[in-house]
């Protein structure tokens, strides 16, 4: 399934949504759906610590592709960049997030992108 990629991108004053409490981890046993995390529950909790959720930044607008293969989530960091993070499986294994820079230099900050089947 192909999937097309949206973005809303905004230049941002401040984020207040979402909070790290870990520290940036090690991604070499993150294998499975949800990052490798517990299927989401009725419980709010910390997501992905040390590889989505990470302390000094803010992170919000976490959208997975429809096969769960794809993540792209907001991060804002402790200087107040803001940027759109990627994230996939390969070969069973959730790559180290990276920038995506959707506006490729044009604009400042990047925020909110999503997924959608095409």
């Amino acid at each position: 399934m192909k999937n097309r990629v949206l973005a809303l991108i905004a230049t941002v004053g401040t984020i207040g949504l979402g909070g790290a409490m870990a520290d940036e981890g090690d991604l070499s046993d993150l294998t499975g759906p949800y990052l490798g995390q517990a299927i989401p529950g009725t419980t709010a909790e910390l997501f992905a610590p040390g590889v989505v959720s990470v302390n000094g930044r803010y992170e919000f607008a976490l959208s997975f592709a429809p096969a769960g293969d794809r993540v792209l989530f907001t991060v804002q960091t402790a200087e107040e960049e803001v940027m759109v993070m990627h994230t996939r499986q390969v070969n069973g294994h959730w790559t180290r997030p990276s920038p995506v820079r959707l506006a490729n230099g044009a604009r400042k900050d990047e925020m909110e992108a999503f997924i959608t089947p095409t």
